[in-house]
């Protein structure tokens, strides 16, 4: 090889040096930007697919691999995050908080109670910290005292995907299950699941008896989200939460929960029309109305509430809905406070959520109405509850027996319909 030769490939050389570690920092630093908006934007399955390809991570980017890994319920995955970082570094109280609860979550209430001890002391104004504090108590003693209602897992229309908020109807069971026989291929990019779609089981509410579930029949199901279903007092009317989403990742992104209405015709449910509180800037979801007709409540994350999701209700009048009213601090919190059920014969609103005084988790609850003002709130307790998400509870009229929805230990899938029947049933 001549000296021309090996100047101009020594040339080479340097120069794919130079040109290599500029687009390697080019490609982290997009992933990382694809990351934070995933985060931003709270699809968290998403974003923490690229905080985990991202080669040089420092503390605020383990922290949010955690904090995904618990919204995702890795709250297995979440403790080891957290415990790896939180032994070598100081946290910050958010982070020290979210570990406190995977903590919670994991049955590990003494260390739990460690760590909320640390933020209650630093922060003795925050009275969230002390209720959590307590709560630690509070799960052994509603472990200990259960409420008088066996649980049994409904293996018949539960798979190894997700199934839940199942409500009765007219012999038949409704619940949403994004199991591959849906053939809804889409995935969720906050969880990486598949999408929901509504199905249904012929239901004996005498005997209990189920039928294997098979898909909706009629236009209500497509390639996005349909779940939580409920049924206008005449049995007329169902009404349901649809994902009505723009995917575009940027400053139009828009991933948006709705609420639809079908109409029962022809033997089947008919082609669903938008409902009329819907808008392009807010989620609407977990309609609920009540078996009088009379209340129709759902959960929204208007402006001017008290947390990330709260609690509404519209009342009929003169056969027109009013404005959705918020249910107030009582109910809503700066969490989340989701699938709301009124029951009319009792007056009890029971609803699931992530900030009230709980086991871990989502945990189920429920409050009264006195002059005009939702309070008393009240946690269900075991076997209602437990350290992970239960939610979208339906209890029948005398309280006999009732569904809810929650990925527990011990289930079939990752989320399974539960049915509690009280002890002196046959």
């Amino acid at each position: 090889m001549t000296d021309k030769k090996i100047i101009v490939l020594l040339k080479g050389v340097v120069a794919l040096l130079i040109f290599l570690p500029a687009e390697w920092m080019l490609a982290q630093s997009k992933r990382l930007q694809k990351a934070e908006a995933y985060f931003q934007v709270r699809e968290y399955a998403s974003a923490a697919e690229y905080f985990d390809i991202c080669p040089k991570k420092d503390s605020v980017t383990f922290n949010k691999i955690a904090y995904c890994q618990m919204m995702c319920g890795k709250v297995q995955q979440a403790e080891t995050s957290y415990r790896t970082f939180i032994n070598k570094h100081q946290q910050p109280d958010t982070n020290m908080y979210h570990f406190a609860l995977t903590l919670k979550r994991n049955k590990k209430y003494q260390e739990a109670k460690s760590y909320f001890q640390q933020l209650s002391r630093h922060a003795p104004l925050d009275k969230h910290f002390s209720e959590q504090l307590l709560s630690c108590d509070s799960a052994f003693y509603w472990e200990k005292n259960p409420a008088p209602y066996v649980v049994s897992n409904l293996e018949k229309i539960n798979s190894e995907f997700s199934d839940v908020t199942a409500v009765p109807h007219l012999g038949i069971l409704y619940f949403a299950s994004n199991r591959e026989s849906t053939m809804i291929r889409k995935k969720s990019d906050m969880t990486s699941d598949p999408y929901f779609n509504i199905l249904t089981a012929r239901f004996d509410s005498a005997s209990f008896k189920l039928s294997y579930p098979k898909p909706l029949k009629g236009p209500v199901n497509t390639d996005a989200h349909e779940l939580a279903p409920t049924f206008s007092a005449d049995g007329k009317q169902l009404f349901f939460t649809h994902c009505d989403e723009n995917l575009k990742l940027g400053s139009n992104y828009s991933r948006k929960l709705k609420l639809y209405a079908s109409e029962w015709k022809e033997e089947q449910w008919g082609k669903p029309n938008t409902f009329i509180f819907n808008d392009s800037s807010c989620s609407y979801a977990h309609p609920c109305m009540s078996s009088d007709g009379k209340l129709f409540f759902f959960t929204a994350n208007l402006k001017g509430g008290f947390g990330g999701a709260d609690i509404y209700a519209c009342l009929r009048i003169e056969g027109k809905w009013t404005s959705p009213i918020n249910l107030g601090p009582g109910i809503n919190t700066p969490g989340d406070e989701l699938y709301p059920f009124y029951h009319v014969a009792s007056g009890k609103l029971f609803f699931a959520s992530n900030y009230h005084t709980g086991m871990g988790g989502f945990d189920l609850f429920e409050a009264r109405e006195q002059e005009g003002e939702w309070m008393h709130v009240r946690n269900l307790g075991v076997p209602f509850n437990s350290p992970d998400d239960d939610f979208a509870l339906f209890f029948n009229h005398d309280f006999s027996y009732a569904f809810l929805s929650s990925n527990r230990a011990g289930g079939i899938g990752k989320e399974d319909v539960y049915m509690l029947k009280k002890k002196d049933l046959p």
